[in-house]
């Protein structure tokens, strides 16, 4: 019975669980042409993915940093869903401190004339503004978005303030997928 319980817990560590597989650039041409959400019929907007990962990296210059790695992935069904096609980031400042986002790239998916096409987010989709004296906010405002579209983006925030990390947002207004 031993041997039995020992060979069954190595078995189900050595299974993976690998759910869809979201690498960015990888929209499919379904995600594209579904025309309504498949729980929610009245859903002008879904996060069809969504994952944050934090983690610390140490620089000799400036000691630890904090990281938060973001890749978002969310489907227009209809012009009411249009304001989800910019993505407001808010920035942390404190003395010569702040917060930054880098590593920006995002990409807006659509079909045209039957095929899949891709617009890629450039510098111009992208702009900062001062709130106060203690918060700066990053817009990210994707190109092209038509019904129907597909946008997906990835940034990293770097942040001095290695003890504060944001809340994590669980709940949208739209559907999480």
């Amino acid at each position: 019975m031993k041997n039995y319980c020992l060979l069954l817990l190595l078995f189900f560590c050595g299974v993976t669980i690998n759910a869809q597989n979201f690498k960015f650039g990888k929209v499919s041409k379904e995600e594209v042409e579904s025309k309504v959400h498949p729980i929610n019929p009245d859903a002008n907007a879904a996060v069809l993915f969504r994952e944050e990962v934090i983690h610390y990296n140490y620089d000799a210059n400036v000691g630890f940093v904090l990281y938060t790695d973001v890749h978002e992935r969310i489907k227009i069904y209809n012009k009411d869903g249009f304001d989800w096609a910019t993505k407001e980031v808010g920035l942390y400042v404190s003395n010569n401190q702040e917060e930054e986002v880098i590593g920006v790239k995002g990409e807006t998916y659509n079909i045209e004339n039957g095929k899949l096409v891709s617009l890629k987010l450039d510098k111009d989709g992208i702009f900062e503004e001062k709130e106060n004296k203690f918060r700066n906010k990053k817009k990210i405002t994707m190109p092209g978005i038509k019904e129907g579209s597909v946008i997906e983006y990835k940034y990293t925030i770097t942040s001095p303030f290695i003890s504060s990390i944001d809340k994590i947002q669980l709940q949208y207004s739209i559907p999480i997928d």
